[in-house]
């Protein structure tokens, strides 16, 4: 079911499928000023309004393979929906999407500034993902999407690996795409769409895995040496992943450990992050 979705004049629709949350948020941006010596009221001024909104969902993979039209496969249907989520935020919306919500049935210009998913032992066919979408005009250049088109690579033994490192024993994998925006008031200050947002800040996509080293201590030692020292590299390292089935270049920003030995049974812990780029 889509209740919400991002149209564009020249770019495929952005449906916000099995939406559960659908929030927003509106600011008005004022400055007060009180008078001294005086008992009057304190002046406001209203510079602009803000809103943002924000929708939150937990897509299943049996009705997304039902759905798709490239493939009957779950987890690739997944792949596909998720590569359209994350390649719809970019520098280059021009100007802008059109927010539009059924329920409340409403049309907003609007710019969709990030989204975040993530992937969690046990739920191996959904993705809770989360969507925030300014109110505003955009004022970019327009392309089309850049979709990676992911391939879901079943042969891989482990979710995810670094520079050809294992990340074995999967938890939590969660991965954020986003531009930095600012979003400023230009006339009618009573409606939050008539204001400009510029980007000032590139697309930055990160990833966050959780998971465990288990086997002997040696093995365990040997595991987080080889992590340890592929973090803030000179050279960017490759992350492959199994799922959604991508390749990224980019750089390992932080690796922590922690080793637990409870009823005889010796295990690490560990969590990394990984930003996608090229070196500086």
């Amino acid at each position: 079911m889509v209740h919400a979705r991002l149209t564009h004049p020249t770019r495929a629709t952005l449906p916000f499928r099995q939406g559960q949350i659908d929030e927003a948020q509106r600011e008005a941006i004022t400055s007060a000023t009180n008078e001294l010596g005086t008992d009057r009221k304190t002046l406001v001024h209203t510079e602009t309004t803000d809103q943002t909104r924000t929708v939150q969902g937990l897509v299943s993979a049996p009705r997304r393979a039902a759905n798709d039209p490239n493939t009957s496969d779950w987890k690739q249907a997944l792949a596909n929906y998720l590569d359209l989520l994350e390649s719809s935020v970019d520098e280059f919306q021009g100007d802008g999407y059109t927010f539009e919500d059924d329920q409340l049935d409403l049309q907003q210009s609007a710019v969709l500034e990030s989204i975040s998913w993530t992937f969690a032992r046990g739920q191996p066919f959904d993705i809770e993902y989360e969507a925030t979408v300014r109110i505003g005009r955009g004022t970019f250049e327009v392309r089309p999407l850049d979709r990676r088109t992911p391939t879901v690579d079943e042969s891989m033994t482990v979710m995810a690996t670094v520079d050809g490192v294992d990340l074995p024993g999967l938890r939590n994998y969660a991965v954020s795409r986003s531009v930095g925006l600012d979003v400023t008031g230009v006339f009618d200050r009573d409606s939050a769409e008539n204001n400009d947002a510029v980007f000032n800040e590139g697309v930055q996509q990160s990833i966050t895995f959780e998971g465990t080293h288990t086997g002997t201590l040696a093995d365990r030692q040997a595991a987080d040496a080889a992590l340890t020292d592929r973090v803030a590299t000179k050279d960017p390292v490759t992350l492959n992943t199994q799922f959604p089935g991508y390749t990224l270049e980019g750089y390992l920003t932080s690796y922590n450990s922690n080793l637990e030995a409870r009823f005889g049974d010796g295990r690490h812990d560990y969590a990394l992050e990984f930003i996608e780029g090229r070196r500086a």
